[in-house]
């Protein structure tokens, strides 16, 4: 399967038989914060929506097989974006917290 402008397809199967093909994406960067909650609360539901941008309930009718398809094509889509967002975040973390150990300046002192 090929990747195309940021979606892969992916074939699925329902609990009622039925086949289809849908897409799996590169979640874009307003969801990272979602996809990260749902990656640390182990969150499986919530990964297939971002993933697919279905509604919440869409996986509900996937099979198990189709299930584990999804979300292995949806790591895979987002395992680079989603490194480069995490490393972004940690380091954006670490100066946050480099802020807190710097002293304020004394207001009584003039610099």
């Amino acid at each position: 399967m090929n990747t195309i402008l940021g979606t892969k397809p992916v074939p699925v199967r329902y609990n009622n038989g039925h086949e289809e093909s849908i897409d799996v994406r590169a979640v874009p960067i307003r969801l990272m914060p979602r996809l990260s909650s749902a990656y640390l609360t182990h969150d499986e539901g919530t990964l297939i929506e971002l993933y697919t941008g279905k509604k919440p309930e869409w996986s509900d009718a996937l099979t198990p097989e189709s299930i584990e398809t999804v979300l292995a094509a949806g790591e895979e889509m987002n395992r680079g974006p989603f490194g480069a967002y995490a490393a972004r975040t940690v380091a954006r973390s670490r100066f946050l917290g480099s802020l807190s150990e710097t002293p304020a300046p004394d207001p009584k002192t003039k610099g």
